[in-house]
């Protein structure tokens, strides 16, 4: 597959993620990570989705980087890990 081809699905992929709230704006697709803003938080973010592997996953990885500027918040980083670590609850 393209790289062309993979930041489409990508793209698609994060727009899926994002469906439940309406409200959030997409930017843009940039390289490997896309870009949107929620006017209604406010805040903005971008996400971008691991690579595709042939090991067994519990969960679809990502990392997000946010800011939130009305609470100051800047530059906050979140990596969503792609197997279930035991004792710790799923949140996403």
């Amino acid at each position: 597959m393209t790289p062309p081809a993979m930041r489409r699905i990508l793209f698609l992929l994060l727009i899926l993620l994002a469906a439940p709230a309406l409200a959030r704006d997409a930017l843009g697709v940039f390289g490997s990570w896309a870009a949107f803003r929620d006017p209604a938080t406010p805040r903005c973010y971008a996400i971008a989705m691991a690579a595709p592997s042939a090991r067994q996953r519990d969960f679809q990885p990502y990392a997000a980087i946010g800011s939130w500027p009305g609470r100051g918040m800047r530059g906050q980083v979140h990596f969503h890990h792609s197997v279930r670590s035991p004792g710790i609850p799923h949140c996403g």
